[in-house]
């Protein structure tokens, strides 16, 4: 059942949402990042879609120190609530030359207990960010023997954990996965077919672990 419900504007349509640092929304829209209200009114705190080297903005989170993370494919960047943007960290990405290609961020979720980042990348790359430790890589994408899956949104498990939907291109299907930190790889938790459902985000309820 719907409980409430917000409209928003044709020109304010989320792509990653998360909730706001005081109430409201946060959403990314291709090219910006933007605040949303309680009642629907949406404010643009970065846009940079007149960037002509890389316009693409993708996940967006909420920050406990009064932040907002959003990740631009080759770099994770902090929005603050006046507008300035700080590069958290920055990263290779390099399609002619496999050595040189890190990890294409698409999406981003936070745990809770510790403030560790997860950066998801779209083909299987997964990565971590503390501001003490700055960017792990615990998986690089390899473009040179790519097996065609797609981790495209993550979250995080309230006790521990990271999770993505992964499409594979080659046999259609949809699939939940943890990724394993010692394997350094991920680990098949749920597989349907696409013709089934396709989502393009999900959460996590942390008192039953139900997806």
């Amino acid at each position: 059942n719907i409980a409430s419900e917000v409209s928003l504007s044709s020109d304010c349509i989320p792509t990653y949402l998360d909730h706001g640092l005081m109430d409201g929304w946060v959403i990314s829209s291709v090219t910006s990042v933007t605040k949303v209200s309680s009642t629907g009114e949406c404010t643009i705190l970065a846009d940079f879609s007149e960037d002509e080297e890389n316009p693409i903005v993708r996940g967006v989170i909420s920050h406990p120190d009064g932040y907002y993370l959003a990740s631009r494919e080759s770099s994770l960047i902090a929005i603050y609530p006046d507008g300035t943007i700080e590069e958290k960290a920055v990263w290779v990405i390099d399609p002619s030359d496999p050595e040189l290609y890190d990890i294409t961020v698409w999406s981003l979720a936070l745990d809770i207990r510790t403030n560790e980042v997860a950066l998801f990348g779209l083909y299987g790359g997964f990565a971590t960010f503390t501001d003490e430790e700055g960017i792990t890589f615990h998986k690089k994408a390899d473009v040179e023997n790519w097996d065609g899956l797609y981790a495209y949104a993550g979250a995080a498990m309230d006790g521990g954990g990271w999770f993505s939907l992964v499409f594979d291109g080659n046999s259609g299907e949809v699939s939940i996965r943890k990724f394993n930190l010692i394997q350094g790889d991920w680990v098949n938790r749920l597989t349907w077919t696409r013709s089934d459902i396709f989502p393009w985000h999900m959460t996590i309820n942390g008192d039953y672990g139900d997806f």
